[in-house]
């Protein structure tokens, strides 16, 4: 396998191996290396549940790299990297308890909680108090968050529409009469349901985040 050590040194960096390819030329460093690439055609193997070749985690890292070094992640990442295991455990859980977040609002709602639009892929789970501002159980509560189509998700989270405590629709007068009926947006949309647990949240979306 070829070695590009500018990308592939910043590849495993970003992926959390301590292991270098720059200036050290002998064969039990590429013997690690190849090792490395194959634990990575490995791991896409499982994710993926579909058959990954030595060839395709070699392409991967490389663009991983790439991509990361043009969007100046890399700091980020390095960051990351500095937090102690449980630190990092923290952040990890969070991230999956997005994935969890997703679908326990899919259950909940069933579909766009304002238009009742149905297509799952075109659905966003919208955290109605932000995830940054937000504690873990608040960030994971199924009564911080909407299911919403995009166009509404999107008016929501910039604070161009916000919801009272019956559920009702509240306008932002930054959005005129004629981007509302572009947007499909009008004074009688409300929440298909609302509980008491909801109003907390959307009250604190009204008075930090609506326009």
């Amino acid at each position: 396998m070829p070695i590009a050590p500018a990308y592939f040194d910043r590849a495993f960096q970003i992926l959390g191996a301590k292991f270098k390819t720059s200036h050290q030329c002998s064969w039990e460093n590429y013997s690690t290396y190849n090792g490395l690439i194959f634990e990575l055609k490995t791991m896409l193997s499982d994710k993926l549940l579909s058959e990954v070749t030595l060839l395709d985690s070699h392409s991967f890292a490389w663009i991983l790299s790439s991509q990361m070094w043009e969007a100046k992640k890399l700091a980020d990442v390095q960051h990351y990297l500095e937090l102690s295991s449980t630190e990092r455990e923290s952040i990890v859980k969070a991230r999956i308890g997005q994935g969890l977040f997703r679908k326990n609002l899919l259950d909940y709602w069933g579909a766009c909680a304002v238009t009742g639009f149905t297509e799952p892929r075109l659905l966003r789970a919208s955290h109605i108090k932000p995830w940054s501002e937000s504690s873990l159980s608040e960030r994971l509560s199924l009564y911080n968050g909407l299911l919403l189509s995009p166009t509404l998700d999107a008016c929501f989270d910039a604070g161009f529409i916000s919801f009272d405590d019956d559920g009702l629709i509240i306008i932002s007068s930054q959005l005129n009469a004629e981007d509302q009926a572009t947007l499909g947006i009008d004074a009688k949309l409300r929440l298909a349901k609302l509980a008491p647990e909801h109003k907390n949240f959307l009250h604190y979306h009204r008075v930090h985040i609506f326009r």
